[in-house]
This record gives C-alpha cells, sequence and structure tokens, in this order.
C-alpha cells in the first residue's frame, strides 16, 4: 500500500558481517595463485524457524480475476530479502566455527574469504590448493553447502 512499508521494509535487516571487498581482494592477490568458487543455491541450503515463516508469506493468485488466492510461506531464505545476507553470513560463520577442528587453519583463512556466496582466497602452491579443496568442500558438505566453479 501506498504510504505504508512492505513487508520487506518491516524486517530486520542484521548487521553487517560482510568482508570489505578490497580486504579480500588483498588477500586474494597476496598469493602466487588466486582461487573463486561460489556456494551453490547457498539462501536455498538455509531453513526458516517454523514460527518465522509467517514474516515470509505471499498470495497465489488461482485465476486472473484475482479472486481466489491461496497464501504460503517460504521455509528457505529468500535471494533479496532485507535479511537473507544477514542470515548466509551468519549461518556460515557459525558452520565454520562449529567445524574448525576439521582444518583449523583453512577453516580461519574461509572464515575471512566469502563475499556473500562468493570464495576469493589464494594459495602459495598446487599442493596447497589442492588440500584448500579438499578441506573447503569438506567442511562445507557438513553444513550442506556444495562449492562450485
Amino acid at each position: 500500500m501506498k504510504g505504508h512499508p512492505s513487508l520487506n521494509e518491516s524486517l530486520h535487516s542484521g548487521s553487517n558481517l560482510i568482508e570489505l571487498i578490497p580486504d579480500i581482494l588483498l588477500r586474494f592477490r597476496e598469493k602466487k595463485i588466486g582461487v573463486t568458487a561460489d556456494i551453490r543455491k547457498s539462501f536455498l541450503q538455509i531453513s526458516i524457524c517454523k514460527g518465522d515463516r509467517d514474516f515470509l508469506r505471499f498470495l497465489w493468485w488461482r485465476n486472473k480475476d484475482c479472486q481466489e488466492h491461496k497464501v504460503f510461506r517460504h521455509s528457505r531464505v529468500v535471494f533479496g530479502v532485507q535479511s537473507s545476507s544477514f542470515l548466509l553470513e551468519v549461518v556460515l560463520m557459525y558452520h565454520l566455527a562449529k567445524n574448525c577442528d576439521v582444518d583449523p587453519f583453512v577453516t580461519k583463512r574461509l572464515s575471512n574469504s566469502f563475499y556473500l556466496d562468493n570464495l576469493l582466497i589464494g594459495v602459495h602452491n598446487e599442493s596447497e590448493l589442492k588440500c584448500l579443496i579438499n578441506v573447503s568442500n569438506e567442511l562445507l558438505k557438513k553444513g550442506g553447502f556444495e562449492l562450485q566453479d
């Protein structure tokens, strides 16, 4: 409605936890080999608590005259919702902290190498690259995430 906030404007956006792009780019460029990857369907991998799903309702009109409608609720984080970036960052940070015992060095490096669902990280050589790929995939798979080129 005109003059009233939208549902998206009413949602709490959360703190800005996103790494600064210049910092990520500097760390990316300081090593011999640059590595980029993306988390496949990252937002869709995160469930919304049942109690919070009413805040993500939407209407589906059954016919063109808009007389009959059905109410649906999103059960996953919706890309573009004001809080989606915050939710993704918090889930990634929580997951990496929870699984830091897998490889503390790689986990620490990963924790400050994501810009939303994009990984930018540098390595010195191919053996370090192979280790990074294996550990990163293992770590993220534990949280239901999958890296793609």
